[in-house]
């Protein structure tokens, strides 16, 4: 008896059930993907391939544009004028800070107002460095200049220089070119050779009540031979104060208290304790 194969099993005639019409759904789809030539099925995927390289070209090309666009529009604006300072102002300064602070600021008649921005902290900073009298500055930009607000440190006396003098800042920074003549009633400095000297007598002078500062006629730089650190104070009432430069803004304070005790125009030394004696 011969194997063979199975021999086929046939239904009886009615419709097709849901699964029965999937298999055969299935089998059809089958039988025409294999009768489809291989470089039929590779040209079909084609368009798919060749949208994703057009997406990736109209990408690519859409970054270059904007790059070279973005150049020529700079490249444009930095050859027209309104890209550079034509002028350079400082504001809320007499003409002698002013002078010295468009110098220390480096900037000069038609710089970009792109490299002023992008160094606009240095330059905030080197002149506050080089203008002792300056305390704040703020760059700003108007149409074709630079504008620079500047806020001074107080003035609290005179520097006196042979027949000239000049106004000192609360710092120690100068705040005037030489001057003829005094006008406010604030202290005169003198014989002050060294600048370390002069500037924190000014910080000293400057922490005082206004009332104390302003009875204040005249400070002496009076060193001796034990302390490099003492002043001679010239008073408006006709008295006298001898003092430490680290002590001025505490002991003077006391100033008030001891001249009214006074009988006479006395020196008062401060030196080390308080004690005061008439003079000659």
């Amino acid at each position: 008896m011969k194997l063979g194969r199975h021999p086929k099993t046939f239904r009886a005639q009615g419709p097709l059930t849901p699964w029965e019409k999937a298999q055969k759904k299935r089998a059809k789809k089958v039988r025409k993907q294999r009768e489809i030539p291989l470089f039929k099925k590779l040209w079909r995927k084609m368009p798919k391939t060749n949208n994703v390289r057009k997406r990736r070209l109209h990408k690519n090309a859409t970054i270059l544009v904007t790059f070279f666009v973005v150049i020529a529009v700079l490249a444009f604006y930095f050859c027209l004028p309104i890209s550079r300072a034509n002028k350079i102002q400082v504001r809320h300064a007499n003409s002698y800070v002013q002078a010295k602070v468009i110098r220390a600021s480096g900037i000069t008649s038609g710089e970009s107002f792109f490299l002023v921005r992008l160094h606009q902290r240095a330059i905030e900073q080197k002149i506050k460095t080089d203008v002792r009298a300056v305390k704040h500055v703020f760059l700003n930009y108007q149409a074709g200049k630079v504008v620079l607000d500047v806020k001074t440190h107080q003035p609290v006396g005179y520097q006196s220089d042979g027949d000239t003098y000049r106004v000192i800042a609360d710092n120690g920074g100068i705040l005037s070119q030489p001057l003829t003549d005094t006008k406010d009633n604030i202290p005169v400095f003198f014989d002050f050779k060294q600048a370390t000297q002069l500037h924190a007598t000014a910080q000293q002078i400057a922490q005082l009540p206004p009332r104390i500062r302003n009875a204040i006629s005249e400070i002496h730089y009076a060193p001796t031979k034990t302390s490099t650190m003492r002043l001679h104070l010239y008073m408006n009432d006709g008295n006298q104060v001898l003092i430490l430069i680290p002590d001025v803004s505490q002991k003077m304070k006391y100033y008030p208290g001891i001249a009214s005790k006074l009988k006479e125009k006395s020196m008062i030394d401060l030196q080390v304790g308080a004690y005061s004696y008439a003079l000659k």
